[in-house]
């Protein structure tokens, strides 16, 4: 599913062919999460806001109420996308929820 094509300036650039996805949105999401699961852990093992603010937060009991009115209000809303996300997770062996925290507009304290 991936490739890589020239840049022009002598490097590659990675090139995934979302259109050989089959199914739907989580179908696509596991397809990317496994081509992409190494830069996909990497970004969010070295994200300190996630690590430091968001993922406590999220696990207090109103970040917890929050998280959980975004996702259903994301889920009923965007279902394609939100089966997309879910299959990136999946795919890259990434919890759910540390891929959908950086994509949250989180009110984390501190």
């Amino acid at each position: 599913m991936g490739g890589a094509v020239d840049d022009g300036g002598g490097g590659e650039l990675d090139v995934f062919d979302a259109g050989r996805c089959g199914g739907g949105g989580y179908e696509l999401g596991v397809a990317v999460g496994r081509r992409f699961g190494e830069a996909i852990r990497s970004r969010m093992s070295g994200d300190a806001v996630l690590r430091r603010r968001l993922l406590p937060f999220a696990s207090t009991a109103p970040g917890r109420a929050l998280v959980d009115a975004l996702r259903d209000a994301n889920r009923a809303r965007y279902p394609r996308y939100w089966d997309e996300m879910v299959g990136t997770a999946d795919g890259s062996g990434v919890p759910l929820l540390h891929v959908k925290c950086p994509f949250c507009p989180l009110s984390a304290p501190g």
